[in-house]
């Protein structure tokens, strides 16, 4: 994708740019001394909480579209605007996804979508008045979420950084992939600081102002108010779900119909599609691109994510399931979390094309971190139990299960990618329609760093030894566990004992949590592979299959192609 540079050759040259004079730098920080590099790229892994480095004696302070005037040889003046008097509504109507305005300071500022082929960027109109009370007519940059991407980056020379757009809140978090660090301003404000290295900050509804030490000022910003949707329920009220910042149930009336009752405050809770209640519908966007979501029933609302049955304006005739990924906690890193968290599920799902034992993508927004597949009529595999926990089916839908799951993971893996998360919970099954894999959370391309997540119980052994050695051969394992359990061989994995799966592997020095989680982890494998001896005490076709998916060593089991064509034979022997 080739980068937007905010340029004077942009449509609609805004009045109150730059000039062709590049501004002096700012005095010398430790960060300036750092070799010029290549900008890195973000990892696709949670970034450490450390609290930021406030730096109020800096000898230097920001101000309105002006270089400071103790700098030696500083450039009276980068442009005229006088945040404090620009009218917001003045911008012409079609704008009102507008989050953030912005001033690049310096020629050649890219920027580019986080995660998405759409642009949000594009210059508009705002009346504005100076310091005398002259209304002129200003243009600048504006950023507006898009269905595509969770944010903008941000490069110039060897400094990076993303702005992330938050579903539930106001803020728009900075997360700073520079080797060096961010200064960083409220406009008004006395107090700068430093952003180093891989930490965020918060820029809440203002003016800002950021640059680094060796460049100077790159931008001034200012960070709107979300837009507020109208939701409207069964009795075709509307209320307003930007600003909602309270949890709500749903009560069942004598007539069959609900209605809303506010319970709760729930600060992280102000994403419209977590609140959005059964028989509530919600209008996202206008025109062509905009579309209306009506909840029809909830399905499971998980730490990570809250799942619902939904009708889509756009799919016509379609049940549709909502998937909205959720922080784990309000704290900016857990934001950012689930933003990539996000974007890795969508361009994985987005991309691996149609197969029958495979739910489909429908689509996605980013707006809302919120993810549309095909509902499907069948319930998790985890549900098909007897009272005893057991597998309730006969040994026709334990070969349905292991052919069809056979089939999905060679389609993956013939497109190098690992399911990452093969478990009871994300296998539907229908007695009728047979198995389908679903929930790309955890999935990866091979070859892809992906150290962690899923159910800590179909974890492969390799993954004790090694947190980066997983991939298909692992999904091969998961698999085999599964299937020891609709043969009745081990009880349902995820009625035992489990553990932390990031405590397998530490970051510093290994503690008695982490040792606990090994041991457990290590207990469970063995149990697994014990186990096995039963499967040939019943002297079946399927029971050597299942053997040779939960081998010890990763070279000894067997891949996916091979898998599909022994259940395959089989079948044809029936």
């Amino acid at each position: 994708m080739a980068p937007h540079y905010a340029s004077a050759q942009d449509p609609l040259t805004p009045i109150a740019y730059l000039p062709d004079t590049d501004p002096p730098p700012l005095p010398d920080t430790e960060s300036s001394s750092l070799p010029d590099t290549e900008s890195p790229s973000l990892p696709d892994t949670e970034s450490p909480s450390l609290p930021d480095t406030v730096s109020p004696s800096l000898p230097f302070s920001f101000a309105t579209g002006l270089v400071p005037s103790s700098i030696p040889n500083a450039t009276a003046q980068h442009g005229d605007i006088n945040w404090s008097g620009l009218d917001i509504g003045s911008i012409s109507a079609q704008d009102i996804a507008i989050r953030m305005l912005v001033l690049p300071m310096l020629e050649g500022i890219m920027l580019m979508p986080h995660g998405g082929p759409g642009f949000g960027d594009y210059w508009v109109g705002v009346n504005m008045a100076d310091t005398e009370g002259v209304v002129q007519r200003v243009e600048l940059l504006a950023i507006a979420p898009r269905p595509e991407s969770i944010g903008y980056c941000v490069n110039y020379n060897n400094t990076f950084f993303i702005m992330f757009f938050d579903p539930a809140d106001d803020r728009i978090i900075i997360q700073n992939g520079s080797p060096h660090p961010l200064i960083f301003q409220e406009l008004d404000g006395d107090t700068v600081r430093e952003v180093n290295c891989n930490r965020s900050i918060v820029a809440d509804p203002g003016v800002w102002i950021i640059g680094t030490g060796e460049d100077g000022s790159l931008l001034e910003f200012q960070v709107l108010e979300k837009a507020s949707y109208n939701v409207t329920s069964l009795t075709h009220t509307k209320r307003s779900a930007g600003n909602d910042t309270t949890t709500s149930k749903t009560r069942r009336l004598a007539n069959g119909s609900t209605t809303r009752t506010e319970v709760s405050q729930l600060a992280s809770s102000r994403n419209p599609l977590l609140n959005l209640g059964q028989g509530e519908a919600i209008k996202i966007g206008a025109g062509e691109s905009g579309y209306q979501l009506s909840c029809v029933a909830p399905i499971a609302d998980q730490r990570r994510s809250a799942v619902w049955r939904a009708e889509h304006s756009g799919m016509t005739g379609k049940a549709v399931v909502v998937k909205v990924v959720k922080p784990l906690s309000a704290h900016k890193d857990a934001t950012v979390e689930a933003a990539e968290a996000w974007l890795r599920e969508v361009s994985i799902h987005s991309t691996v094309g149609n197969h029958y034992a495979v739910v489909p993508y429908l689509g996605s927004d980013a707006r809302f971190h919120s993810i549309y597949t095909d509902y499907i009529d069948a319930k998790p595999l985890q549900f098909h139990v007897d009272p005893e926990g057991k597998f309730n089916g006969n040994i026709v839908r334990a070969w349905r299960i292991l052919g069809d799951m056979a089939a999905a993971l060679c389609f993956l893996h013939k497109h190098d990618i690992a399911h990452g998360d093969v478990n009871s919970g994300n296998i539907l099954f229908h007695p009728l329609r047979g198995a389908f894999l679903h929930d790309f959370n955890h999935s990866f391309r091979e070859g892809e760093s992906h150290e962690g997540g899923g159910a800590p119980w179909y974890l492969s052994p390799e993954y004790l030894r090694d947190g980066t050695l997983r991939g298909r051969a692992s999904d091969m394992w998961a698999l085999g566990v599964v299937m020891m359990w609709v043969l009745g061989h081990i009880p349902l994995p995820e009625t035992q004992p489990g553990w932390n799966v990031s405590h397998i592997h530490p970051r510093e020095a290994t503690s008695d949590i982490n040792l606990d989680a090994q041991v457990a982890m290590g207990t469970w494998i063995e149990f697994v592979i014990t186990s096995k001896k039963s499967l040939y005490e019943q002297g079946g076709e399927i029971e050597p299959i299942i053997d040779s998916l939960v081998q010890s060593k990763k070279r000894d089991r067997v891949d996916s192609a091979t898998l599909l064509e022994q259940v395959s034979k089989c079948n044809l022997n029936h």
